[in-house]
């Protein structure tokens, strides 16, 4: 069997960029777009990147993840949200749940990414009562997440996988 396979979902380019340095990491060349429908039945051991929406992995992630079946995973994603934040953690175990329970989750890891700008006009239409509305606080936030992922977002995303596969 091969070795280690990344599949990841984008929306932005935020999570394809965090796979691109999560197989550096881990010495693969093998690495495909979730939209690909990569068949990585001679993989043992995947990582699958998600970007987040409503608190877990996007759709399609969640659909490739219930096609592993008997593999370690390593599970990464981007967010709009600080990753520290109850959303990012509660996102971040939502996510890895999503794989079967014949895998073995191995490691997750999750970081802040550029939110996409339609999304944003989209909470500047909503009502101040909203959570999601453009109070000063998530304008802010919004700012905040435009430099990531940045150099130390995709080291600790490396130093992550390397350690959940021992490498």
């Amino acid at each position: 069997m091969n070795e280690i396979a990344v599949v990841y979902s984008t929306l932005t380019g935020n999570t394809k960029l965090v796979a691109e340095a999560v197989a550096k990491a881990l010495d693969t060349t093998a690495i495909f777009d979730v939209k690909e429908a990569p068949d990585v039945s001679a993989y043992d051991k995947i990582c699958v990147g998600y970007w987040v929406d409503r608190g877990t992995a996007d759709a399609s992630t969640r659909d490739f993840m219930a096609t592993l079946h008997e593999k370690e995973v390593f599970v990464f994603g981007t967010l709009g949200a600080n990753p520290l934040s109850p959303h990012g953690e509660h996102s971040k175990v939502a996510a890895a749940g999503c794989v079967p329970a014949d895998c073995h989750v191995v490691g997750s890891f999750i970081c802040q990414g550029k939110i996409d700008p339609k999304i944003i006009e989209m909470f500047k239409k909503m009502p101040l009562t909203n959570s999601h509305a453009a109070t000063e606080e998530n304008q802010q936030l919004w700012a905040d997440a435009e430099s990531h992922p940045n150099e130390e977002d995709l080291q600790a995303a490396m130093t992550a996988a390397r350690a959940a596969f021992h490498k």
